[in-house]
């Protein structure tokens, strides 16, 4: 039995198909259902049930799924605390929503370069809910989410901002401000149900009554922002992500009325273990990076 067996048979049934783990992985997926049966072969009981829809796990599997993570976790602790022994270096693990990712990964990247050379920063791109869970099980140390996890990690607040009706220039027929209820007739280009956003959104057109026509479902923000520009369509973003395209005039912004959406990114980690030098001193720098933004945009205010 391999770490790596054990590893990827997490991926497994995390993705729930052996074919997409595969893909996932980079591995053939003959290999990978080789190295299942391995481990089907090494604990003698049958671990994975596969169906018309994908694979889930027989009790035996939940077993080995819950000490397969203890123990990569363990590992993964012993390799970070040895990375430690020598302050500021090794590498640091940050999850960022694709908004964070637009904003603040460039200039986080160049401070560390600067002031930490010896750190090498690993970026995990995914919405705040997968990016919270992936911080609670100790695959990342630090995220950049749009809402706070909960009581189960620390989270601080390093900006506040307000979600804006975003179009092309030749699509703003609605001016400057509009009414939440208009949304409801024009085509609209969101990102998938799992973000804070669009479950925000959706929830408020429920409460309204309303049905949202969406026409595109798009997971980058910033391949959103060049959708709008070509006029696919309408979205909902915070102000401080478009701010540049719409400075540019590329984009425009329409303030939306009755409800106004608020945007709040926190950096959050768990409490216990506590982070390591590396991983506070990528968490200085981001706080840092936030700071500088959230003073380039008065629209956006940390709260007092």
């Amino acid at each position: 039995m391999k770490l790596r067996e054990l590893a990827n048979f997490i991926r497994i049934v995390e993705i729930g198909s052996l074919s997409r783990a595969a893909a996932a992985l980079n591995i053939a997926q003959p290999a990978l259902g080789l190295q299942v049966r391995s481990l089907e072969t090494e604990f003698k009981k049958q671990l994975l049930v596969r169906h018309s829809r994908g694979v889930y796990p027989t009790e035996a599997g939940k077993i080995l799924l819950d000490h397969a993570r203890e123990m990569l976790e363990e590992l993964e602790k012993s390799r970070r605390k040895i990375a430690e022994l020598d302050a500021h270096s090794g590498h640091v693990r940050v999850g960022m929503t694709s908004s964070a990712n637009a904003l603040l990964l460039a200039d986080l990247y160049r401070l560390c370069r600067e002031r930490h050379p010896t750190i090498r920063l690993d970026i995990v791109e995914g919405n705040s809910g997968r990016l919270a869970r992936m911080i609670q099980i100790g695959e990342i140390e630090l995220g950049c989410l749009y809402n706070d996890a909960g009581e189960t990690l620390k989270n601080e607040l390093v900006l506040n901002d307000e979600w804006v009706f975003i179009s092309s220039p030749h699509n703003a027929s609605h001016g400057e401000e509009i009414r939440f209820e208009a949304i409801e007739s024009l085509p609209l280009v969101l990102p998938s149900r799992s973000s804070g956003l669009r479950l925000r959104v959706e929830q408020e057109a429920r409460a309204r009554g309303i049905s949202l026509n969406v026409v595109l479902e798009v997971h980058s923000g910033t391949l959103m922002q060049r959708l709008i520009e070509q006029g696919i369509g309408h979205t909902i973003l915070p102000k401080i992500e478009a701010r540049e395209s719409i400075a540019s005039g590329r984009l425009h912004a329409a303030r939306i009325l009755d409800p106004q959406f608020a945007s709040r990114t926190y950096i959050s980690h768990r409490e216990t273990p506590p982070l390591g030098p590396s991983a506070l001193a990528v968490k200085a720098l981001l706080m840092e990076v936030a700071v500088s933004k959230r003073g380039d945009d008065e629209g956006s205010q940390a709260e007092p």
